[in-house]
């Protein structure tokens, strides 16, 4: 997900860290331009011919020791962190009197 991207290149703008953000070739630009506004060093890689997993493998084994891959939605924090948005949001439309249609 490119949006997340972005949202892990200002994270990591904010700590003072650097992020690789491994992003398909045909990504849209406007998604491109803001991940490198933030400082993203993006990787692109061909959708249709690689396997977005085994480039960031590849792309892991050039950075520093401690690096960690974060897969896009495929991880226990990544899915936890999903539902607690989820969750959030609930309880705060709730709280505005406002009811979802789930």
């Amino acid at each position: 997900n490119i949006t997340r991207a972005i949202a892990i290149a200002l994270a990591s703008k904010l700590h003072g860290i650097p992020a690789t953000i491994i992003m398909p070739k045909d990504a849209p630009p406007l998604k491109l331009k803001a991940t490198q506004s933030y400082g993203g060093n993006v990787v692109f890689y061909d959708r249709y011919t690689e396997l977005r997993d085994e480039v960031a493998k590849r792309v892991k084994e050039t950075l520093p020791e401690g690096t960690v891959f974060i897969p896009p939605y495929d991880h226990k924090y990544v899915i936890a962190g999903q539902g607690t948005v989820g969750k959030e949001l609930i309880d705060d439309l709730q709280n505005e009197s406002t009811t979802l249609d789930y």
